[in-house]
């Protein structure tokens, strides 16, 4: 159904006049202004192409603090500095809006002349901005201060033609330095209300201008953050879910203008909804909303290449040992890369422990002193790597055009020195993706035991995102705890960059250690491409020569030499105190109490009672290799109450252990499964607010397979009990 048909009566001609008027503007500023150079956008050929827009080299770049100034006010100045940064002048301007903006020019080059821009006491920055750069503007475009989403379409506007955006009680301020009015939102003509409406009317009217190989999300609301380069680069700027089914088809629109692999710079509304939608159109997202002054840092030189300071090694696996590599989060962020990492980066204990920090590669592009301040300060024992899911946040990238997102996504890792992705595209998609991007590791944000594809190293993140830093701790012990029959257990958990600091994983590590020792266990602390490398050593039968430590692991012991942190995460072992709540553990009563996930899911699933071994066993089988499944046993659990769930598994295929407290999944490390029994076992307190019964979504134990693949599974010996937490 055509915008038209949906406004309210009389709209038509209010849009049409619209329509002529800016037909009007395009005539008379003719696009781009004469004598203003156009973004430069390198060469898409080669080995490590870019997809962001770039600027020339300035000489010298001038900063003022702006952070005095209210909304309104500053964003008239972004929009200032976005459309005299775009001129590609020798002088740049560079507002400062955070304490994070002063000490990062710090990495300006030396090259680059840096200082302040003085500011008349009497007169005040906003004014000094209209009456330095007032050559460089061609007018005013005015916002709807009653539709946020007008901010949006004043600054695709201002974008396009070099003018700044003002509210309307700004008018009277732009003609006395004799700016004019070019177009104003806050008129009768322009009676869109909603933003399916509002972004519609910037489809039919400036989406066929605007860039065609990048776009910006960000609320009309945030005056601030990227909206300087998305001015500078004439970006269209929208902000709509895929969750509204009035938006949803107006979004839709405007990803599908741009080419396939298009970055979308700042944020959506709604992150696993929306990030499905538009890769499944082909694009990505490079999180950035409040990601500043960057007008400024693309016109940065981006070197050829990276190289980090030590290159990741394997070392040889031991019994009884537990390899662990830590991947800190939100680093495809560029937004926490300049704010939240950069802090994080200046607190005690960074590179105490060995850790693989997620980074936004196409930073060497749209931000490139931003990636060379982390590569030049990287710890020798840690390494960066690509955050979801390589050169974008992606998670439903159609087969058509995964081959590319894949190929990209190596290319520019490849020139950032960076060896490992974070991937978060779907299991079923994962062969196709590692035989494009040629990466040496694979991290998957899901289950999923090693793999080799290729001479791709593939292996699951062990744990999600789990806060406090003594959760974290707990978990990673009660993974250690599983069934390792004396062969190396190797972990691979997320840390919440947000909450868990470098001190924190201190900690984590050296209570490891302690609880290793009481337990029979040694640890090991490695960097997650040393981690796949060194498991595929393992389980390649390759070890011959290794060393047992290198530069980028530590060991228990040399982590519990490190000045001891306080407070610490106290663990004791559990003690099993209850009877076994599954009645037909092993299958001896036929399948009773056992079912499948049902659905779909288990079209291709059979359940039956059988014997394996001379013993009873329950028979699981899967075919299908495009989603997960699972089979599970409702136990009469009580709210509040710690359990012990654990069942013995034999056959072929990957799978792991879920067990589902009513709220959350806490899922076992997967295992390959071989012809002898491995336990997998997991001790979890039931919530208070859990779901009870013994339906629906009741606390449960399930056996799951990751939809890697096919699955052949022998279950036994399955039991939930009552225990003593875990710490």
């Amino acid at each position: 159904m055509g915008f038209a048909s949906r406004v309210r009566d009389g709209r038509g001609l209010a849009l049409a006049l619209a329509a002529a008027l800016v037909a009007c503007l395009i005539a008379v500023w003719g696009g781009a202004a004469t004598g203003m150079a156009t973004p430069v956008r390198a060469d898409s050929g080669g080995p490590a192409p870019s997809l962001w827009d770039r600027f020339s080299t300035p000489r010298s770049v001038e900063w003022a603090d702006a952070t005095g100034l209210d909304s309104q006010d500053m964003l008239t100045a972004i929009s200032v500095e976005g459309v005299y940064n775009a001129a590609q002048q020798p002088s740049r301007l560079y507002l400062l809006q955070s304490p994070n903006d002063s000490s990062s020019l710090g990495e300006v080059p030396s090259s680059v002349h840096v200082s302040q821009l003085q500011v008349p006491a009497q007169q005040g920055l906003l004014q000094t901005l209209l009456d330095r750069y007032r050559g460089f503007v061609k007018g005013a475009v005015v916002d709807d201060p009653s539709n946020p989403d007008t901010v949006n379409l004043a600054s695709t506007m201002a974008g396009l033609d070099h003018a700044i955006v003002i509210d309307p009680s700004q008018e009277s301020m732009a003609a006395a330095v004799g700016i004019p009015v070019v177009f104003s939102f806050d008129t009768s003509d322009f009676t869109a209300d909603t933003p399916a409406e509002t972004y519609q009317w910037g489809v039919d009217n400036l989406l066929a201008r605007a860039n065609d190989h990048l776009l910006v999300m960000l609320p009309g609301s945030v005056s601030d953050d990227i909206r300087d380069y998305a001015i500078a680069t004439g970006a269209f700027m929208f902000y709509l879910t895929s969750t509204d089914a009035a938006e949803e088809p107006v979004m839709n629109t405007i990803i599908q203008h741009t080419p396939v692999d298009t970055p979308i710079m700042g944020y959506i509304p709604n992150e696993g909804s929306d990030v499905s939608d538009l890769s499944s159109l082909g694009h990505f997202l490079n999180a950035s909303d409040f990601l500043t002054n960057d007008s400024f840092w693309a016109s940065l030189p981006s070197p050829p290449f990276l190289r980090e300071h030590t290159e990741p090694a394997p070392i040889a696996a031991q019994p009884d040992t537990v390899y662990v590599a830590f991947v800190v989060s939100d680093g495809d962020n560029a937004q926490y890369m300049q704010h939240q990492m950069t802090e994080v980066w200046q607190q005690a204990n960074l590179g105490a422990v060995p850790e693989g920090w997620t980074v936004a590669p196409g930073t060497v592009d749209f931000d490139p002193a931003m990636l060379e301040y982390f590569n030049g300060r990287l710890p020798r024992d840690s390494e960066l790597i690509a955050g979801p899911s390589g050169i974008g946040y992606a998670t439903q990238t159609p087969s058509s055009s995964l081959t590319q997102f894949g190929q990209l996504s190596g290319q520019i890792m490849r020139r950032d020195d960076i060896k490992t992705a974070d991937d978060w595209e779907s299991l079923g998609d994962l062969t196709q993706y590692a035989q494009a991007a040629g990466l040496p590791s694979i991290s998957v944000d899901a289950p999923l035991a090693y793999e080799r594809i290729g001479n791709t190293v593939v292996f699951g993140q062990t744990s999600g995102y789990v806060d406090p830093a003594q959760t974290l701790f707990c978990t990673v012990e009660q993974q250690s705890a599983g069934d390792q029959a004396g062969q190396p257990m190797f972990l691979e958990p997320l840390v919440d960059g947000w909450s868990i600091t470098p001190t924190d994983i201190l900690r984590i590590a050296q209570q490891l250690a302690l609880a290793g020792q009481a337990e029979g266990l040694n640890y090991v602390f490695t960097t997650p491409t040393q981690l796949a490398q060194t498991m595929d050593r393992y389980y390649q039968g390759k070890e011959s020569g290794l060393p047992t430590a290198n530069a980028q692991s530590m060991t228990g012991a040399q982590v519990l030499a490190e000045p001891r942190q306080t407070p610490s995460y106290p663990s004791s072992p559990v003690q099993v105190t209850g009877p076994n709540l599954i009645t037909n553990p092993s299958g001896a009563d036929g399948t009773t109490g056992w079912t499948t996930a049902g659905g779909t899911r288990s079209a291709d699933a059979t359940l039956s009672a059988t014997t394996y071994q001379g013993q009873p066993a329950l028979l699981w089988t899967d075919t299908t290799t495009t989603q997960p499944d699972w089979i599970h046993y409702y136990p009469d659990v009580q709210n509040g109450q710690t359990y012990t769930l654990s069942a013995e598994v034999a056959g072929s295929g990957q799978v792991y252990m879920d067990p589902w407290n009513g709220t959350t999944d806490v899922y076992t490390t997967p295992i390959n499964l071989t012809s002898s029994f491995q336990k997998l076992t997991w001790t979890v307190t039931i919530p208070s607010d859990a779901p009870t019964g013994q339906t629906g979504q009741a606390p449960q134990l399930q056996v799951r397979e990751s939809g890697a693949g096919p699955v052949n599974v022998y279950i036994q010996d399955a039991s939930v009990q009552a225990s003593t937490p875990p710490c």
